[in-house]
């Protein structure tokens, strides 16, 4: 390993682990001293001790690289280096081990026996863990592969640890719990039964009306009977990270690399840069099929790799059906010289474009005919929500701001496709630029909905042209006029690119938490003791929450009440569905069922300095006052947060 072949480098490798170090360091002495652990803590003091001396060797190491006495120990380092690589693979355990020290201590259950909680608490201090020990791994990772640059060598262990911790952020959704592990969690799984809902509840019950894709791909399951919820929702994890790492692979596959590292290292990237929104699974289907099979010189696959990606955006979501089109269109314009005629130039892609958004309008509509659904205004309820547009800003919903956030994680990334826009005709660098502009806007828009979340997932479909623009920059596909692509792109840029999509991904992460499933199978018999016989009873019994106990036969010989489930009650709340409304509002008036199970209803309202306060307040509003007024509550469930309801007799005081 030729340390010195890039002083450079290794210059500002150093540099940068001060900051990291200081990073850790500023996290543990703040969390000691809010809770006066130096004085009762032995373990405490001497960790700090630790902390102390790693910083002191980076600022030493950073000093040195600077100084003449560096180029007197570059042979001693080169003599150890030699010896790493006589050991050959056997040096990827100690590359392993550096990064498993990140996942020990960002999600280890009891990792206070291992480092005390507050030495990773924020986002500097995680990035800096994470810099260093993929800093120390990329050492033997170069040593495993002799072949690999020092930058390739740091790049693979950081894009590792970051796939790695990604991966392991989905581990507290892999639970034996039968209780939703979130407020729509066991709603996704009562959803995707509904394809199968004559075989699981005895009823021929109309499939889901919003997100009708995920469900389906969530329902596969379904088709072996008594797979136990744990198995679903270790599908939807492997639907999450296969989905995207397929996409991540297909887009590099297409890039066809000159050195096989090169396409792992921005296949890697790609799938933690999807992450970003993070892209739903679902909607990376027609990513997919758009990456694996559009081919730029012949219209007719294309046309038909296009149609198939936008039927399934017809039953994705309204945004999404002309994104099919656009991304066909990017790879397109990018791999295409304008030829001079415009007419002929742009024909393709305005048929694609027309075809694609017929074709996913018609899906759509086929879908609601068959779907059953009672009311198709259901399917645009999206239409009908109002648009919070400070929620661009930072808030206490989404604290960094939608448009704060996207813009810094994606600046650097438009820096490099801007310079590509200088390379091509005025007309292709318009459709591009346009294109970006307009998903972005939509976006920005569709972010700001009532219900739109906490995070950039809103922006997902501005994400996906994005990554497959600097894909085809990077990897040299997108030709100017004379058929030359760009040789090197500037490395600032490039970096950032690379390294960003490590600022949203440590803003997760937490330690696993195990459920006291004994516990919880208590609070689960309570639950049977009561809607069971008030079902053999010939009381009807409403889950408005937590519907996938029926779903999987944990609460046996109770039939389903279909309508009111608690997600499809917040969407007509948020998009004011007054008809649907009044009719839930009648039916509790009128004591329609004998026993309600639901989440804790708080009619209180929230004020702006909360979270989510227009969704709570439309929910209180619409579903909980009026729950509350009719009935009464009758027991609760801690563990499950399972509220269990009986009418509210005429006159009479609720004894809770």
């Amino acid at each position: 390993m030729k340390i010195n072949a890039d002083k450079l480098f290794w210059r500002v490798v150093s540099l940068l682990t001060v900051p990291a170090a200081a990073a850790i360091l500023d996290s543990l002495l703040t969390g000691a001293e809010e809770r006066a652990w130096f004085s009762i803590s032995l373990k405490m003091r001497l960790l700090a001790g630790v902390e102390i001396a790693l910083l002191v060797a980076c600022i030493a190491w950073a000093v040195l690289t600077w100084l003449r006495p560096w180029e007197r120990l570059l042979p001693r380092l080169e003599r150890a280096a030699a010896a790493l690589r006589r050991l050959g693979l056997l040096n990827l355990l100690p590359a392993l081990a550096f990064i498993g020290v990140v996942m020990l201590v960002v999600f280890a259950p009891h990792r206070e026996l291992l480092v005390l909680e507050q030495t990773v608490q924020g986002v500097w201090a995680r990035l800096g863990l994470i810099y260093l020990c993929s800093l120390a791994a990329a050492l033997f990772v170069k040593a495993a592969f002799p072949t690999l640059r020092p930058v390739e060598a740091l790049l693979g262990a950081l894009f590792c640890t970051g796939v790695v911790y990604r991966a392991l952020i989905f581990t507290a959704e892999l639970s034996a719990s039968p209780f939703t592990l979130g407020w729509s969690e066991g709603s996704r799984f009562y959803f995707s039964s509904l394809f199968y809902s004559q075989r699981l509840y005895g009823q021929d019950l109309p499939w889901p009306f919003l997100h009708p894709s995920r469900y389906l791909l969530l329902s596969l399951p379904h088709l072996i009977p008594f797979l136990p919820l744990a198995f679903h929702r270790f599908w939807q994890v492997a639907l999450w990270l296969g989905m995207n790492g397929l996409a991540a692979y297909l887009l590099a596959r297409r890039l066809k690399p000159a050195r096989p590292v090169l396409g792992w290292l921005f296949g890697a990237w790609a799938f933690l840069f999807l992450f970003q929104g993070p892209v739903y699974y679902h909607l990376l289907v027609m990513v997919c099929i758009v990456f694996a099979g559009f081919d730029s010189k012949r219209f007719g696959k294309s046309l038909v790799v296009i149609l198939l990606a936008s039927l399934w955006a017809g039953i994705s979501r309204v945004n999404w059906f002309p994104v099919p089109a656009m991304l066909g269109i990017t790879l397109y314009l990018l791999e295409t010289p304008y030829g001079g005629k415009w007419w002929r130039y742009f024909r393709p892609p305005l048929l694609w474009g027309v075809a694609g958004i017929g074709a996913a309008a018609v899906a759509q509509a086929v879908y609601a005919l068959i779907s059953k659904q009672p009311d198709v205004s259901a399917f645009g309820s999206s239409f009908t929500s109002d648009l919070l547009w400070y929620r661009l800003m930072p808030s206490p919903t989404y604290p960094p701001g939608i448009l704060p956030m996207i813009v810094l994680l994606t600046l650097p990334a438009l820096a490099l496709v801007a310079l590509n826009l200088r390379k091509v005709h005025l007309w292709r660098g318009l459709a591009l630029a346009g294109m970006t502009l307009v998903l972005f806007a939509g976006g920005v828009v569709v972010s700001t909905k009532i219900g739109g979340g906490s995070n950039l997932h809103n922006m997902d479909a501005y994400l996906v042209l994005l990554v497959a623009w600097v894909a085809l920059v990077w990897g040299g596909l997108a030709v100017d006029e004379q058929l030359v692509a760009q040789k090197r792109l500037p490395l600032a840029p490039v970096l950032l690119v690379a390294v960003l999509p490590f600022y949203p991904l440590v803003m997760s992460g937490a330690p696993v938490r195990y459920h006291d499933l004994p516990a919880e199978q208590a609070e689960l018999q309570t639950l049977r003791s009561i809607a069971e016989p008030a079902a053999q009873a010939g009381q009807r019994v409403l889950f408005m929450w937590n519907r996938q106990l029926l779903t999987f036969g944990e609460i046996q010989d109770v039939p389903l009440e279909a309508d009111y489930e608690t997600v499809e009650l917040m969407e007509m709340a948020m998009s004011r569905n007054t008809a649907f409304l009044e009719q839930f509002t009648e039916d509790l008036q009128a004591h329609k069922f004998g026993i309600i199970i639901s989440a804790v209803q708080n009619t209180s309202y929230k004020d702006a300095e909360a979270g989510f306060p227009e969704e709570h307040n439309a929910w209180t509003d619409a579903v909980a006052i009026p729950v509350m007024t009719y009935y009464c509550e009758l027991d609760r469930l801690p563990l499950s947060e399972i509220q269990i309801l009986i009418p509210r007799v005429p006159g009479a005081p609720c004894n809770n």
